[in-house]
Parts: structure tokens; C-alpha cells; sequence
């Protein structure tokens, strides 16, 4: 077996703390049989004996959805300060060269001490001792029971993995172990399983459409998602939906195209991204509900006409809805937008943007 390392640059500890070594062992593989069965275990594989690789420094290994394509893994650690005293401890990682055959699968992290026993230390949330993220079509999602863990995408090939609150100190870590698997949808609030229509859904709001094969979402319109959750009806600090303007008064005229008249269920988000980038601001439909992060979450939107239907038909499921005209991100030409009808489900293609006219609001989100 062979292994190469990649050292990236990191800044050296004062030699008076001493230098704090990682062991890592990777389970990995194109696949493993355990009791017959095909799967993607971890395999106790100590990589480096006798040769401890530094915090800071990348080994490369293949997984199971990489096939023989090796994948670069770098341990980071951050100092914790604290009154009279204070601690490094495992902060990030990163991982690098990952290939498009590991789309839709989750890579799960963990740590171990070097005490040869099978129980996973905590390394973020004070307990938690798995962090998943989710390779959603090249871009890197955090999975099921990695709340406190902030993922960035750097490439399609590539993320960061952060623990808001780390806990390991990086003494205590001897080896690291990471398995990839088929994707595991983030469950349900209330359910802590997969999403029906009502179930309370990540965002604190309420699931009103789920799609079995799923559809195309993202701000960009590269990823998979499955369900529809809308916000609550109190969602800007009232009793009720608020109303607001579709555009400013410097924009009300000017056509912004193709980019914010796309109808597709789950092209709703890019369309506000583009009605608010023309620019709109908060006191617009777009921007208010770009401005609400209900459930810390930051990827609300306004619906266009087939998401607004859905929500129309199913809002039984929701918080109250008017009975009225709600705000869709379709815009019609330069000086119209469209708006959808709680009370008849049809949706009008000639109502103004300019100031005089307002609707109803509702932020929305897929997953």
C-alpha cells in the first residue's frame, strides 16, 4: 500500500506547547465485503506508522465512490483561548480532488483517541461525533446531524468542513476515519424521518410539496432537492403576511429578462437572486424574504407561479394564508410582474411594478 502526502501551509506552534500529531486512518476502498455484503465500511487502516503527519499537512486515499481516483484530506486545528490558559484543538478540514462519481453521496468524519477503543470522540456540539456533508451535485451541503458544522464549497471538487464550537483538543486525536455512502436526506423537525406534506421541515416552517424523484433548485440550478417548506405566517414579526412592493421606484421600469421569468418548480430562488441583484431592496417582496433566515437558514425565496400554485393548492398544510394576491418572482416584461390568487388559484400577468402596487408575502425554500 502506498500513500502520498501533501503538505499545505500552516502556521508552527510555539515549541514550549509542543506539536500535536495526527495519525490517520482512512476507510476506504472501492468496496469492502463484510459478512458478505457490499458495502462502505471503515477499514482500520493506520496510515503513516511511525511517521506522524502534522495538523496542517494532506494524505491522499481513495473512497468508495472515488474508485481509483485519490481524494486529498487536510486536518486543521485553531487555537482556543481561554483565561490563563488555552488549547489547539481540531477546528476544519479540508478535502480536495473529490470526483463527480461521488455526486449524491455523503462523506461522514470521524476522530478516535488512541485508546484502541471503537466509541468516536466528540469534535463539535460538545457530543456530536460525526460530521456528514453532502456532495450535491459539486456543491457541499452539510448532512443529517451535522447542525454546528459550516461548509464551504471552494470548487466543485472541493470544500471546507468547519465545527463552530470544536471540542477535541488535537492531542487527544490518533486517528480520523472517513466512509462515504448514498446521500441521507436531512429529516423533518418534527419527525426526525423523511418529510410528508405538514411536517415541520428544517427551516421551522411547513412542508407543502414533496417530489419522490426530485427537482431542479439551487441559485444556480445545479442541485437535487425533494421538498418545498414555507415560511410561517408570522415570519416578518406580525400576526399575518405583510405586503411590499414588487421594485423600487429607480427599477419599476426597467426589464430585468429571462433570468427572473423562469417557471419551473424550484426556479423560483434564482429568480429572486436576480430581481434582487437588479438592485431591489428590503422593502421589496425579493428582498424582504432574502432578508428572513428562519431556522438560520439563508436560502428563502419568493415562488414563481408553479410554486405558489402548489403552495395555493396545499395550503391547508401551511400557516394561515390571505385570501388574496400573493407576490410571484416572475416577472412579465420591463413594467409587469405576475401575481397568484389565494381565493381562485389563477395567477394575473399584467400587474404593475410600479410603487403604487403591493401583495401579499410569503418567503419559501426547497430542499
Amino acid at each position: 500500500m502506498s500513500f502520498s502526502i501533501l503538505e499545505d501551509e500552516y502556521d508552527e506552534e510555539p515549541a514550549q506547547k509542543g506539536r500535536t500529531w495526527l495519525l490517520i486512518f482512512l476507510l476506504l476502498g472501492a468496496s469492502l465485503t463484510y459478512f458478505g455484503i457490499k458495502t462502505t465500511l471503515a477499514a482500520n487502516i493506520n496510515i503513516g506508522t511511525g511517521i506522524p503527519i502534522e495538523f496542517g499537512q494532506g494524505i491522499t486515499r481513495t473512497t468508495a465512490c472515488s474508485g481509483g481516483q485519490s481524494l486529498t484530506i487536510t486536518p486543521i486545528s485553531a487555537f482556543t483561548n481561554a483565561s490563563g490558559s488555552g488549547t489547539f484543538k481540531f477546528s476544519s478540514l479540508k478535502v480536495s480532488n473529490i470526483p463527480s462519481s461521488c455526486y449524491g453521496f455523503d462523506f461522514s468524519f470521524s476522530a478516535y483517541d488512541n485508546s484502541n477503543g471503537s466509541s468516536a470522540l466528540p469534535i463539535f456540539n460538545s457530543s456530536s461525533t460525526a460530521a456528514t456533508i453532502y456532495d450535491n451535485n459539486g456543491t457541499f451541503q452539510v448532512g443529517v446531524g451535522s447542525t454546528g458544522v459550516t461548509v464551504s464549497t471552494l470548487t466543485s471538487s472541493s470544500f471546507t468542513a468547519t465545527f463552530d464550537v470544536p471540542v477535541s483538543s488535537t492531542g487527544s486525536i490518533y486517528k480520523l476515519t472517513i466512509q462515504s455512502t448514498p446521500h441521507t436526506p436531512i429529516p423533518c423537525a418534527a419527525t426526525n424521518g423523511e418529510c410528508v406534506l405538514g411536517d415541520t421541515g428544517p427551516g421551522g416552517g411547513k412542508i407543502f410539496y414533496v417530489s419522490a424523484g426530485g427537482f431542479t433548485c439551487g441559485p444556480t440550478l445545479n442541485l437535487t432537492c425533494h421538498y418545498l417548506e414555507a415560511a410561517p405566517n408570522t415570519w416578518n414579526g406580525g400576526s399575518s403576511d405583510p405586503v411590499f412592493i414588487w421594485a423600487d421606484a429607480g427599477t419599476s421600469s426597467t426589464l430585468i429578462g429571462a433570468t427572473a421569468q423562469r417557471t419551473a418548480v424550484g426556479e423560483g430562488y434564482a429568480n429572486t437572486l436576480a430581481i434582487v441583484a437588479q438592485p431591489n431592496g428590503t422593502s421589496t417582496s425579493a428582498g424582504a424574504v432574502r432578508n428572513y433566515n428562519g431556522g438560520g437558514l439563508n436560502d428563502w425565496y419568493l415562488g414563481n407561479v408553479n410554486e405558489m400554485t402548489l403552495l395555493g393548492n396545499n395550503q391547508a398544510y401551511v400557516s394561515p394564508i390571505v385570501q388574496n394576491y400573493y407576490a410571484t418572482s416572475e416577472e412579465t416584461n420591463a413594467s409587469f410582474r405576475r401575481i397568484y390568487g389565494m381565493v381562485d388559484h389563477t395567477n394575473w400577468s399584467g400587474h404593475s411594478k410600479n410603487t403604487n402596487n403591493i401583495s401579499y408575502t410569503r418567503p419559501i425554500r426547497a430542499f
